[in-house]
């Protein structure tokens, strides 16, 4: 389960706005907040000043750079020429 939580609103109108709204009951609190007791480390603390946009670009951007120099590594890479 993926939960993220945000307190900007949202930029752009959602249809079906109903659909996308969380809203957790008690049970849920709780045992949220228990596992995060127990497994804190495999959660993620995201800066508030930060958009999600932007971790989003800087995330695609970083890819696209670790596949061109992946490229670029292997254009010279000759497997029957050693």
């Amino acid at each position: 389960m993926k939960i993220f939580f945000t307190n900007n609103e949202v930029k752009y109108k959602i249809q079906n706005k109903q659909i996308w709204v969380f809203l957790p009951n008690r049970e849920f609190k709780r045992k949220a907040s228990k596992n995060y007791i127990e497994d804190y480390n495999k959660y993620i603390m995201v800066n508030n000043n930060k958009k999600i946009s932007m971790m989003f670009k800087e995330s695609i951007q970083k890819r696209k750079e670790s596949m061109e120099e992946l490229k670029i590594a292997s254009e010279g890479y000759n497997e029957f020429d050693l």
